[in-house]
């Protein structure tokens, strides 16, 4: 637990509890930890934030024109799946989670491949999965929660910077605020968009105190 005021840190303190850690072949496997000061936390879904973050900076920087962008504009090899619904897809769409596309996220997503999240990071496209998917509503009109946006936003980071979205996320968000023990997890060389993200506390709020 943490309390940060007027720019000041006035409360810390750290428990023990469950947490995910590499597992001793391979995956992870959940056991207790004394957490302190130095502990990289895993910050979930928060880490969709954080990719928002590196995205506004691409933008500033001028390596993507807009977030009224096209969807398809950054897909030229997933052409074969345009359809008049979908071009209507734009990056703001991807980011507001309101792409119109049909996406079933409620289910545990651990040993459960009834679940979108899980049957995209299986695939070996995961944009083509996403972007496969069936229409529902017009872009832009409902919200959908759904971690495969932001598989999406990853890749449109990688291929208009040339670096993966953490390496980018590295170099342009978290060194210039002082941070430098990250850990953020790939799936086939992508930056796992929607979670994986680990960081100190102090270093969370360190974001939380930025916007």
């Amino acid at each position: 637990a943490m309390v940060a005021r007027g720019g000041k840190l006035v409360f810390e303190r750290y428990f023990s509890g469950p947490d995910e850690v590499p597992g001793r072949i391979y995956g992870q496997r959940t056991e207790n930890v004394t957490f302190n000061a130095d502990t990289l936390h895993d910050m979930k879904s928060v880490s969709k934030s954080v990719v928002s973050l590196a995205l506004g900076i691409a933008i500033d920087r001028g390596l993507i024109r807009s977030v009224n962008e096209p969807i398809f504009n950054f897909f030229p090899e997933l052409s074969d799946l345009r359809s008049p619904e979908k071009e209507r897809i734009q990056l703001v769409h991807a980011l507001t989670m309101s792409m119109g596309l049909k996406w079933v996220e409620a289910t545990p997503a651990t040993g459960d491949y009834n679940n979108d999240e899980s049957r995209m990071h299986i695939s070996w496209d995961q944009c083509r999965y996403v972007l496969g998917l069936p229409v529902v509503t017009p872009a832009g009109q409902e919200f959908f929660y759904n971690t495969g946006a932001l598989a999406l936003v990853s890749t449109i980071i990688r291929k208009a910077t040339g670096r993966p979205l953490d390496e980018f996320a590295r170099e342009t968000l978290f060194e210039p605020l002082g941070i430098t023990v990250v850990e953020w997890d790939r799936y086939r060389g992508e930056t796992d968009a929607g979670g994986g993200l680990r960081l100190r506390p102090r270093d969370m709020l360190k974001i939380g105190q930025l916007v």
